[in-house]
Parts: C-alpha cells; sequence; structure tokens
C-alpha cells in the first residue's frame, strides 16, 4: 500500500475531453509554449489503444490533477512499458501522486504480461531520483548525453524489475553506504570511487521547475554527465540516491548489483 498524503481515484483516460485535459495539465506542469513540446490528445488515444498506458488521477471534486502515460518498448529483444511521463498538477506534488501513478502503471503492465518497467529522468533532480531509486525500487541502467538531441537533456535510464520483491528492494539499498557524511560544494557531480562502489555528491535542492538551471547547476550537471556516464559505461548500476544533509545527496553505485 503506497501511504500519501492525497485522496485520489486513478482510472484509464478514454474520452476526448479527458485527453485534452490531460494534455493541458501537461503544458502547464512543465511551463511548455511552443506548439513542437505540446502532446496531442490523438496520440494518447492511439496509445492507449495499442499496448500503453494513458491513466489519470482525478481528486474528490473531479479535478484531473495528474496523469501518466507509457507505451510498449523493445531493445535488444527484451519488452517492457516505457513510461514517458508522469505529470502532477504543481498543488499536488510532494503528496505521493508519483507514487500512486507509477504503481497503477505496473499493474497495468503486469496486467498485460510486462514483468519491466523503463523511464529516463534528468539527474540533477535528486528527489525524483530518490523517488525512482530507493522509493520504487528501480536501477539506472544506462545514462544517454543530450537525450532528446537538445543541449542539456541528459538522462538516466532505469530498469524497473516488477516482479522484485520489497525486500529484495531494501536489501539493495543497504548495500552500500556514503564514504562520508558531509560533502562540500565543490564536489557536487564528482565521482568519488571505493572500489566496486562509488559515490557522486548532487545539490540536494534542486527543484523541477520550467525554467533554466542556473550557470552553476549548467557546471554541476556538466561534472554530473561525465561522471555518471563514464562508470555507467564501465558496468556500474546506480542503486540510491539520498540525502546526506541539508544541502548535498549522493548517487550511490555498484559493479555488484544483486538484481543483475
Amino acid at each position: 500500500m503506497v501511504e500519501t498524503d492525497v485522496a485520489v481515484t486513478v482510472a484509464e483516460l478514454s474520452q476526448f475531453k479527458e485527453l485534452e485535459q490531460a494534455s493541458q495539465l501537461y503544458r502547464e506542469v512543465f511551463g511548455y509554449n511552443g506548439p513542437e513540446s505540446g502532446l496531442n490528445p490523438r496520440l494518447l488515444k492511439a496509445l492507449a489503444i495499442h499496448g500503453g498506458t494513458v491513466l489519470g488521477a482525478w481528486s474528490a471534486n473531479g479535478e484531473l490533477v495528474g496523469f501518466a502515460y507509457g507505451f510498449t518498448g523493445m531493445s535488444d529483444g527484451d519488452i517492457y512499458l516505457y513510461s514517458q511521463a508522469v505529470v502532477v498538477a504543481s498543488q499536488f506534488q510532494g503528496k505521493g501522486l508519483g507514487r500512486i501513478l507509477k504503481q497503477a502503471q505496473r499493474d497495468s503492465a503486469l496486467r498485460n504480461g510486462l514483468v519491466h518497467m523503463r523511464w529516463s529522468f534528468n539527474p540533477i533532480y535528486a528527489r525524483n531520483a530518490h523517488l525512482n531509486l530507493d522509493v520504487l525500487g528501480a536501477v539506472g541502467r544506462w545514462f544517454s548525453r543530450d537525450y532528446y538531441g537538445a543541449s542539456g537533456s541528459n538522462r538516466i535510464t532505469v530498469d524497473w524489475d516488477l516482479a522484485e520483491s520489497h525486500e529484495q528492494v531494501a536489501q539493495r539499498r543497504t548495500l552500500l553506504e556514503p564514504s562520508q557524511k558531509q560533502y562540500q560544494s565543490a564536489q557536487w557531480g564528482q565521482a568519488i570511487r571505493m572500489g566496486h562502489s562509488a559515490v557522486v555528491p548532487i545539490p540536494a535542492d534542486v527543484t523541477v521547475e520550467p525554467k533554466k538551471l542556473s550557470s552553476d547547476q549548467d557546471m554541476i550537471q556538466d561534472r554530473l554527465a561525465m561522471s555518471l556516464g563514464q562508470l555507467l559505461d564501465e558496468g556500474f548500476s546506480v542503486v540510491s540516491c539520498r540525502r546526506v544533509d541539508s544541502q548535498t545527496a549522493v548517487y550511490l553505485l555498484s559493479q555488484s548489483d544483486p538484481s543483475r
């Protein structure tokens, strides 16, 4: 059972009006204004019909306050549900709604016979990374610089084993501990190796907002891209992102991930 601070009803979106509302919410949350960044309701409908998922979260007063969509993907013979986006209205963020929607996607994938989910996220956002890795139990397998072709769209792609138990996820989380409890801001984005494990400190308080990162954050993102790219190329997996103090969180990586 997922603990949350908000009561919602999650259901598939099927009516065109609902899909239009989802498209509008997508624009509002991410601050997209140009037509190239829009989300076509017809595309969402097609995805829902042909092996994808389009799920909405409704508040008690009938307002669409979140939605998630994804599609069936295939890579090197592996078939999985790829979760393209989970969108939560600003006033409902930080209340556990993202977890509810991800779990609903998981349930949908399992009903369709899929046992893995994948999605990608920007590694500069520690809170989102913690949700993906520590709360849900996904594992970072691949790093892509400029994932969407645009500068700065760096992404970690995770794989979530939907058959993995909560106990197995908890065991993986306790395998590694940060090598120290305090880090300097000058270390943000730099890899600290410890044999078959490594940590990469990042700022803990960068939030997902529809605005450009500061110049300092751009520099940290570049260092982070270099560190994660090299480590994952060497066979490391990203297994956790934990806050260690008020300013810093750390990625924990391992070359001996037991889920592999």
